[in-house]
């Protein structure tokens, strides 16, 4: 049986014990579970697990390797096509099941551990991109450049969703194709248009990514941008979908696909908010495994999300801070095209956007060592990339830090204008520069202004001075930049609260 070496790629070994049989008139003098095995060893499939323990296989196809979960239902299939290859007759439920069970088990135990992705993953030295072709062929970039890659290579896994991406030529674009890009969408300003291309070559990097959040009135062509984006990066059908409710689904959702786009978000809850925020930096959940007393099933996620609606619909300060937020006009009505053409058009230039997005993160290799910023945003990583990209696109960094500055105060703004906590505290705080007093006494005072100004009534206002003070420490970074200097004195008797407002 074939087994993993430490470059995931093949080498030979023997992990099951051989058993011989003679096939004289197909008759294997072994029960049925004992010739799947013995098949799968002829064909040298290879039995390893991924980092979270689940057991796969890679399969000789031509000169390459395809993945494939174990117990998938391709796996079941496959082994029922060679039996009856072999034997001219199928297995029983009861045999497949009985190999599948040893051979899950010889993955999981005596198996290689290999960590697996989907779509991109990287090295210390290279950046790896899966084309999702029946070829199994990837895109590898390095600081010299980017080829089209078919050695067999144990990297990536794949759903069902996933589909294969544009067939690329090596010569077929320059970095400049790069601009191509935002000619099929229409964004309100050119800082949006600089940060949408570093938001979608960032996507290919294996770092934290701010979340794309696109806003703008009805027939701005939301759904189509997150579409494009979602076919630019990561091809997929449905390439799009509603916004999963509730916790587990949303982390389930963002554990099965390399990058999330979900179209006409609405409300959003502090739940799913934060789920959010974890897949920007890195995070996951685990949750106890059906019909077992302790075993655990792991999401674990850092990825890509794009989303639209027509508001803002990041309110959160956590959330807001950790997104990018783009803002698209209008299609006038002597400016729409048929969907057809719309597509057609964008699929003659992908070809030619993907090349330059290789070119430009192999650009982007060279520099990013000798990137020195100060100040960086708590996105550190994305800040340093994005100021190589747009080095090596010819934008200028700082012309990207400026924006992403502005984007992020753009951000500070809304976090607060959707908090009635600061709409009246802004009412509290507009005849004096100075309020000191109890989380209590504060509390008292918003509460009036509250009423007397028939605010309207909000599920999550603070119904006590402890969940106030809470709010307010969510808040504070926000208010900071809006003049409102807020501290939290230690006193004997408890603690005190102390607002200090710019002239």
């Amino acid at each position: 049986m074939s087994r993993l070496n430490n470059s995931n790629s093949i080498s030979s070994g023997t992990d099951v014990p051989k058993k011989k049989f003679s096939k004289e008139k197909k008759q294997y003098k072994m029960n049925q579970a004992d010739v799947l095995i013995e098949l799968a060893q002829e064909e040298e499939d290879c039995f390893f697990h991924d980092q979270f323990k689940e057991a796969y296989v890679a399969i000789k196809k031509g000169s390459n390797l395809q993945i494939l979960k174990l117990l998938s239902e391709d796996y079941r299939l496959l082994l029922i096509y060679r039996y009856f290859k072999a034997c001219s007759k199928s297995p029983s439920s009861e045999s497949i099941k009985q190999a599948r069970m040893l051979l899950e088990s010889l993955s999981r135990i005596e198996g290689e551990a290999v960590p697996l992705s989907y779509r991109c993953t990287s090295t210390d030295d290279a950046i790896y991109y899966d084309l999702c072709g029946g070829d199994w062929s990837f895109v590898k970039i390095t600081k010299d450049g980017w080829q089209v890659n078919t050695e067999p290579t144990i990297l990536f896994k794949r759903t069902t969703s996933m589909t294969a991406q544009t067939k690329l030529e090596i010569t077929s674009s320059s970095i400049q194709d790069i601009h191509l890009l935002n000619k099929h969408y229409k964004f309100r300003s050119k800082d949006d248009e600089l940060l949408h291309i570093i938001q979608v070559v960032t996507s290919f990097l294996s770092i934290s990514h701010p979340l794309t959040v696109y806003s703008g009135e009805q027939g701005s062509a939301k759904t189509t941008s997150i579409r494009m984006d979602r076919s630019i990066i990561d091809p997929a059908n449905p390439d799009v979908i509603s916004f999963p409710k509730g916790g587990n689904n949303l982390s389930l959702a963002l554990n099965n696909h390399y990058i999330s786009c979900f179209d006409n978000v609405g409300n959003i809850s502090n739940e799913e908010s934060n789920i959010l925020c974890t897949a920007v930096t890195g995070g996951g959940i685990s949750l106890r495994k059906l019909y077992t007393d302790d075993e655990e099933t792991v999401y674990s996620y850092k990825v890509p999300v794009f989303m639209n609606g027509i508001n803002i619909i990041a309110t959160k300060p956590d959330l807001l801070d950790r997104s990018v937020l783009l803002e698209l006009d209008r299609i006038a009505n002597n400016e729409r095209k048929e969907e057809a053409v719309i597509w057609k058009d964008f699929e003659a230039d992908k070809a030619k956007i993907l090349g330059a997005i290789f070119s430009i993160i192999s650009g982007a290799m060279v520099l990013y060592p000798e990137v020195k910023l100060e100040n960086l945003s708590r996105m550190a990583d994305y800040t340093r990339w994005g100021f190589a990209i747009a080095e090596v696109i010819g934008l200028g960094g700082d012309n990207f830090l400026n924006a992403y500055e502005n984007n992020q105060k753009k951000a500070s703004s809304e976090a607060l204008a959707n908090q009635p906590i600061y709409q009246c505290l802004e009412l509290v705080m507009q005849d004096k520069l100075y309020f000191e007093g109890t989380a209590t006494e504060l509390l008292q005072k918003l509460n009036t202004v509250r009423a007397s100004e028939q605010i309207s009534n909000f599920s999550d206002w603070p119904k006590e001075p402890n969940i106030l003070s809470r709010r307010l420490k969510e808040m504070q970074t926000n208010l900071t930049e809006h003049g409102m200097h807020l501290k939290f004195k230690k006193m004997n008797i408890g603690r005190r609260i102390i607002i200090e407002k710019k002239a």
